[in-house]
Order: C-alpha cells, then structure tokens, then sequence
C-alpha cells in the first residue's frame, strides 16, 4: 500500500491520508491554540466542513451530549498502549485531553471540549492526531 509523509512526521496509508491528511497538513500539534475566552464550539459551518471528514473516518456523533467518540483495535495490547502513548503526548501538546477506556487490544475514545461545552476544533486535531497514531501502530 502506498504512504504519505504527513507534517507531524508520521506515514499515513493513502486511504487514511484521504480522511485526515489535508487536516494534519495545516495543524501545528506543536502549539495549541489559546485564547484568553478558551476554546468555541464549533460553529454549524465548520460543524459541516470539520466533522464530516472524521465522521468518514469511523468517528460517531455521541448520543445525548455534544462529542464525537471512536473505537480503535489493535493487534495486541502492547500496540494499544503504544497507541496511547503516542496519543497522550500529543494530547499534552495539544493541551487537550481525551476521555478513553483500554480493555486489552480496544481502545474506546470520546472527546469533547468540557470548557465549552461541546465540540471544539481541539477535538478535530486530537481525532486527526489520534487517526494517524492508529495508523502508525496498525489500527485493525
């Protein structure tokens, strides 16, 4: 299968590079984004534009509460917990942190901006960062 290079350094299959890869592209994982109110929700524009792709990608509109949640599975667990290594670093970068649950090789993953309220563009980096570790470490 062919792969891309995305800016964070990580190699994305293409189909994957599809669904995040001209996301990844313009994040700086680097430095999150703060501003002295915190983080918006997302307004029903970028509701559209953002959350469409990820929810080609397998996330899910939660029932009940604004957040989007997806379930990740890996060979093993040592590939799950490498998965979520990867994903807490980036989350501290990000200054965003997901709410997830690991029962061996599964990985179950909801995020939402609890500042806001609801779905942020810091859940859109952190689905997409998130995406691409999969990615690295096999998602199944």
């Amino acid at each position: 299968m062919q792969h891309l290079y995305a800016s964070c350094g990580l190699v994305l299959p293409c189909r994957l590079w599809q669904c995040i890869g001209h996301r990844l592209l313009s994040m700086d994982v680097s430095s999150p984004t703060k501003s002295k109110k915190g983080p918006s929700t997302l307004s029903p524009e970028q509701r559209q534009e953002l959350l469409d792709p990820l929810l080609q990608c397998n996330w899910k509109l939660v029932d009940g509460r604004d957040a989007i949640s997806k379930s990740y599975k890996f060979k093993d667990f040592q590939q799950a917990f490498s998965f979520m290594t990867h994903s807490a670093l980036n989350a501290e970068k990000l200054d965003h942190h997901p709410e997830w649950f690991n029962v061996y090789n599964r990985v179950d993953v909801t995020l939402t901006t609890h500042s806001c309220g609801g779905i942020s563009s810091r859940d859109v980096r952190l689905a997409s960062v998130m995406d691409a570790a999969a990615a690295k470490y096999f998602a199944q």
